[in-house]
């Protein structure tokens, strides 16, 4: 059990500086949106229902982000992955074919963690927050 919640919660602080950054920066770029489509800069103010909005839309954009590096964990971009990947051009001995490079990927993900959780546990969280400006 507490291997299982490791594999969840604990990462790498980059993970889940990399997904902080990019609520905040979709936040952010909600705010402008909003700004510039008053059209009147003077007027402009920042109520509850614009913070609810750009929480809730960077929210859920972050764990649409997370889904998608789940899709990735699950092996779905495994075929993009071998075609596009220079050490299969400059060593031919690394990987014998599609399916040898398929298992590889499957042993390392097995015993890594679960990197797309950060992406899920601060999408929530911001999700979480936005209910507050409601």
């Amino acid at each position: 059990m507490r291997r299982f919640l490791e594999k969840i919660f604990v990462h790498s602080p980059v993970h889940y500086i990399l997904a902080t950054v990019f609520a905040a920066a979709f936040v952010v770029y909600r705010q402008v949106c909003v700004y510039i489509g008053q059209g009147k800069p003077e007027g402009y103010t920042i109520t509850r229902l614009t913070w609810y909005d750009s929480l809730s839309v960077a929210g859920l954009a972050t764990i649409l982000v997370g889904g998608l590096l789940l899709v990735a964990y699950w092996g779905s971009f495994d075929i993009f992955a071998y075609a596009f990947n220079p050490g299969r051009i400059r060593r031919k001995d690394k990987y014998k074919n599609f399916g040898d490079y398929t298992e590889q990927k499957q042993r390392k993900r097995a015993a890594g963690s679960y990197y797309f959780m950060p992406y899920f546990l601060v999408g929530a969280a911001v999700l979480l927050i936005s209910c507050f400006f409601l």
